[in-house]
């Protein structure tokens, strides 16, 4: 198996990702626009214990899946004792979370209204000011989401030994479109496209009747017999319901 060129999250990629689901929200809605002195003006005084969405976005944020801690190789106490730990900083860190993810919200929807009337035409020089303000604190304030994010991953990896967490670094890498328990390793780009193009063709073969082409099925025949690979295949299928149990157990704050 050929070693994969690692592949960084940026923060331009995060932005982006803000941006695009912002387009969405102003389609239907157009709010004042908001000066960047309020953009963070808001905040929760006494944050609760965090429970349901709000948890479940910070332990997804933080590549902490039962997908993820599955396929890496922790066992479900283990598991069960890393989310703890991550739970109890984003019970921390709540406040800050919130300011940051209002401010991105909120600045993310006045940029999009600026854009337009930038688009048509129509934006003087206190529009143009106004977003280079905007995109600023957009950009910091993501910046503090994902250093909370980070240090909420920090807490988690803290419970678990050197080969989980260096599987978990593998898996918070781009997906490439395969799944968790092929991700616990390096790959090429174009060793991972091959090996999803392999695997959809087996999928649809199966779907359809048909025998999958004899390429796919070596291609992945070689990646599952990675040690770690088949591991994690392994581990996906005995571990998985009982991970995903324990998982909602948590979300759910019983």
């Amino acid at each position: 198996m050929s070693p994969k060129t690692t592949i960084c999250w940026t923060t331009a990629a995060s932005l982006l990702a803000i941006g695009g689901a912002a387009i969405v929200i102003v389609s239907s809605y157009s709010p004042p626009i908001a000066s960047a002195a309020t953009l963070v003006a808001a905040a929760v005084e006494d944050p609760t214990p965090l429970t349901g969405n709000r948890l479940a976005q910070d332990l997804l944020g933080a590549g902490l899946s039962p997908e993820h801690m599955v396929a890496c190789g922790a066992t479900v106490a283990q598991a069960g004792t890393a989310w703890a730990a991550a739970a109890a900083e984003a019970t921390t860190v709540a406040t800050t979370m919130d300011q940051a993810r209002a401010a991105i919200q909120s600045a993310s929807m006045s940029i999009q209204q600026l854009e337009r009337k930038v688009r048509r035409g129509q934006a003087d020089q206190e529009d143009l000011t106004e977003l280079a303000t905007l995109r600023t604190q957009l950009a910091t304030q993501a910046a503090v989401r994902d250093g909370l994010i980070t240090d909420i991953r920090a807490e988690a990896l803290s419970c678990l030994d050197g080969i989980c967490c260096t599987r978990l670094d593998e898996l918070h890498e781009p997906d490439l479109g395969l799944d968790a328990m092929y991700r616990v390793v390096e790959w090429e780009q174009a060793d991972a496209v091959a090996l999803r193009e392999a695997i959809a063709d087996v999928h649809v073969s199966a779907k359809h009747e048909r025998e999958p082409a004899q390429a796919s099925m070596t291609l992945i025949g070689d990646a599952e017999a990675d040690p770690a690979i088949a591991a994690a295949k392994t581990h996906m299928a005995t571990r998985l319901a009982t991970m995903k149990a324990e998982w909602d157990t948590l979300i759910a704050g019983e």
